[in-house]
């Protein structure tokens, strides 16, 4: 009964391999399809391909040179994606984290983690973790922390906070927390709303995170991040808002309908109605040439009528962020859009999805248009140069709550405002230890 019970799973196993190997060959005919008829570089694709490599594998095989950058270590990387896809378990926010993403400090042998943001109702909230934490040690691993393996298994953990004293030039431990294991937390984009009164001055501020249009990113008709967005702003209206700042120092994109509608609500009122973005798809599109608009239907008629706008950034802002700067110009001007942070990533180019509702197992996101303002122009393929330079991750700096007036790079936009000088720390006068956020950032390594 054993044998027989062996060699019928045996045979099984033969069958269902070969059944994936098929499935996997049509995936990747339907993947090759969209990538000859979408990509931007589709002349550039190899004559021969090798479907029986995995879907994964087969999509990156077809990547140009020209998709992507890289990095500070020389490694290139791409924009153009492909990721597992069911239609039982397409939702973003089912995804287990902890709700908490960090820069990570080699001092030596010595390894430290620096919490940049907690999400609320998460396992990391409900511990006490918050932004400016110092992590120096997880369970027994004092300075020598294994982020990626130890925090990836997604269990409990005991953290060991500490502090930096700038007078002894080292570390001092704190208190242990303990971690609970990981579940699935709502990944809101709003970090932070807040209105201020300063100097004469009704000051709005929100940290945005992501450009998504709801909840579930695989959802087109779910907008529920959007009417909340829609909502923020009609309260900083209604609160008399003259002067707004935008926080997308995390923010690395996302949906373009959602970058309308802020762009929408941030816009001078004789802006709208006028041409928000000009996509240029390759030359087997007809339209090659598309228009958005600015619709203040689509917001509930909500505009704060800004002619000058305070966003702050990071070489992690792109794509959609850098957008709304962008489409903002051609109305309000460039000397009257204060950037404040580090140079962005300079991101040109979009993406659309491919396979949402269809039973390929994948979704694609091949780059397959370019993107520029009203007046065609996207002069940023190298980033946006920040008026005021800062650095949130030198070490010197003590990194408050969002909304905290004494954060740094928010006061330093409360400061331009007010018509204040800035005193800033030049890097040849600070303790010359830098905090770097991981290659995979706010997605695998540094994001839980």
């Amino acid at each position: 009964m054993t044998l027989f019970g062996f060699l019928f799973l045996s045979s099984c196993s033969k069958d269902d391999s070969l059944e994936n190997e098929i499935a996997e060959s049509k995936t990747n005919q339907w993947i090759e399809g969209i990538m000859r008829d979408h990509y931007l570089w589709y002349d550039e694709l190899p004559e021969k391909v090798d479907y029986s490599l995995s879907p994964e594998d087969f999509f990156n095989s077809l990547l140009n040179s020209k998709d992507g950058k890289k990095a500070e270590d020389g490694t290139p990387y791409y924009y153009s994606s492909i990721e597992k896809y069911t239609l039982e378990t397409k939702s973003f926010d089912e995804n287990d984290t902890y709700g908490f993403t960090f820069a990570k400090l080699q001092d030596n042998d010595k390894v430290y983690l620096w919490v940049l943001y907690v999400l609320p109702h998460s396992p990391a909230s409900e511990a006490g973790l918050q932004r400016g934490d110092w992590i120096l040690g997880i369970d027994s691993n004092t300075y020598n922390i294994s982020d990626d393996e130890t925090l990836e298994s997604g269990a409990a953990h005991d953290l060991l906070l500490g502090s930096l004293s700038f007078l002894e030039g080292r570390f001092v431990k704190g208190k242990t927390i303990h971690l609970p294991a990981s579940r699935a937390v709502m990944d809101t984009p709003f970090l932070c709303d807040s209105v201020y009164h300063r100097d004469g001055h009704t000051i709005g501020y929100m940290v945005y995170n992501s450009f998504r249009a709801g909840v579930d990113k695989n959802d087109l008709e779910d907008i529920t991040y959007d009417d909340e967005m829609i909502e923020k702003m009609t309260r900083f209206k209604q609160e008399g808002v003259q002067d707004f700042i935008l926080d997308l120092r995390y923010n690395g994109g996302g949906r373009l309908s959602s970058a309308q509608k802020m762009t929408t609500l941030l816009a001078p009122e004789s802006a709208l109605n006028k041409v928000f973005c000009i996509e240029e798809y390759n030359d087997k599109q007809n339209p090659r040439e598309r228009k958005t608009y600015l619709d203040p239907d689509q917001v509930n008629k909500v505009n704060l009528n800004l002619d000058h706008l305070y966003v702050l950034v990071s070489d992690y802002t792109a794509s959609a962020s850098e957008l709304v700067i962008n489409a903002l110009i051609p109305y309000i001007g460039r000397d009257h859009i204060t950037l404040i942070g580090k140079g962005t990533e300079g991101k040109t180019v979009g993406m659309e999805i491919f396979g949402i509702g269809q039973d390929y197992g994948y979704l694609l996101s091949p780059l397959s248009f370019y993107i520029f303002n009203s007046e065609k122009k996207a002069d940023y393929a190298d980033g946006f140069t920040p008026d005021i330079l800062f650095d949130e991750l030198y070490v010197n700096y003590t990194m408050y709550p969002f909304g905290d007036e004494r954060e740094r790079m928010l006061s330093l936009a409360f400061d331009k405002i007010e018509g204040k000088s800035s005193v800033i720390l030049s890097k040849s006068n600070d303790t010359g230890l830098r905090a770097v956020r991981c290659l995979d950032g706010f997605q695998k390594i540094g994001w839980f």
